[in-house]
């Protein structure tokens, strides 16, 4: 049996900034959330466990970052968080809830009219390709009145001039001329149509944003701007950011909390600097040793075998045939997910042991 230890001390202090003194309560709440591809064929049920059991929070005005590699669950736990749940995803259990939308455990279970009070007002979602979310058939300003009229019109009386003042000003804070309103997303660069969907996101001052690997496609020096671009914006309008990359060094510059998933669940968490100082699950240690460093010429070495898959993973710890620290146990016996230090929490039978495993019940009863 699983034990969930305390998700973050209270009074923990985020990177750059003061203790947060008193408990506040997050803006998204994961609790032992299972999102599963479930696949009948020839009346064979196959699960596909893309998400399973996973817990954490986002607080206000803070940008959690979510790291792992390639097929560990990250986009599939994003959709599951923004409600876009489609055949032959189904959420199974658990909930993912946000301040903003009481009463409901997740935007997969509210109905229609919440969703749309919901989306682009209080969540939004930057996609990882800008021409996933830019309609090529519409001008640029037509986009943004598809975006975000319904929840703007009423503060500007309804007023068409005043709607594109106030989509001119915000262009501005991407470092956009607002001649681009004009423009078809094919006549703006790859940057440029980045920067336009962070005003889209951005535009109705959400309490929370889905950041799904958007400088993916951008070279190295657009990358730096989009990512200041979305720091500035988020530090402005004081919205949470779920940040999603496999890019180490973006979490390391950008986020100041840090959860890294494999095999459809969370292994490790904690405040960014603290997890790249010293990170405790041996996953984590591989991550954040073999990043290129300026002057580190030594060979970098990757993981034995591949990713378990997620229709059939390896009983106990999902890493366990890769760890280079294996014990008989992982083979055995899932991890549970406990408190290992002030604000740090670790699946890993190696680095909570007995003891941490008995102190990490008692943490999770006292907070049950």
């Amino acid at each position: 049996m699983s034990v969930i230890g305390p998700v973050l001390a209270p009074d923990e202090p985020t990177p750059g900034g003061a203790a947060k003194g008193p408990a506040v309560p997050p803006v998204l709440r994961v609790r032992d959330l299972k999102a599963h591809f479930v696949l009948n064929s020839f009346g064979v049920r196959r699960d596909v466990k893309a998400v399973d059991g996973i817990t954490f929070d986002v607080r206000p005005n803070e940008i959690y970052g979510l790291a792992g590699e390639s097929s560990s669950g990250k986009t599939t736990l994003i959709k599951t968080i923004a409600g876009a749940i489609k055949p032959p995803l189904k959420v199974l259990g658990g909930e993912a809830a946000f301040s903003f939308l009481p009463g409901y455990p997740g935007l997969f279970a509210a109905p229609p009219e919440e969703i749309a009070r919901v989306r682009w007002r209080h969540l939004s979602y930057i996609m990882q390709g800008s021409m996933n979310v830019l309609n090529p058939l519409r001008r640029i300003g037509s986009i943004f009145r598809d975006f975000a009229w319904r929840h703007m019109a009423p503060g500007l009386g309804h007023s068409d001039r005043a709607f594109t003042g106030a989509v001119a000003e915000h262009l501005a804070r991407v470092r956009l001329d607002p001649a681009i309103l004009g423009s078809y997303p094919h006549e703006l660069s790859g940057g440029m149509r980045q920067r336009v969907t962070i005003a889209l996101a951005t535009i109705c001052r959400p309490d929370f944003v889905i950041a799904d690997e958007p400088t993916t496609a951008l070279d190295v020096i657009v990358q730096k701007d989009v990512l200041a671009m979305i720091r500035g914006i988020q530090q402005e309008i004081g919205s949470s950011v779920l940040f999603v990359t496999h890019d180490m060094g973006v979490h390391a510059h950008l986020t100041n909390r840090l959860g890294i998933m494999y095999a459809g669940r969370l292994i490790e968490e904690g405040a960014t600097r603290a997890v790249f100082a010293r990170p405790l699950h041996p996953y984590s240690r591989h991550l954040i040793e073999n990043l290129p460093r300026i002057g580190d010429d030594r060979p970098r070495q990757g993981l034995e075998g591949s990713p378990p898959s997620l229709a059939d993973p390896p009983p106990g710890c999902r890493f366990h045939p890769r760890c280079p620290i294996a014990m008989p146990v992982c083979s055995v016996e899932v991890p549970p997910m406990l408190a290992a230090a002030p604000g740090r929490r670790v699946a890993c039978h190696a680095v909570n042991g007995p003891a941490g495993v008995e102190a990490g019940a008692s943490a999770g009863s006292a907070a049950a």
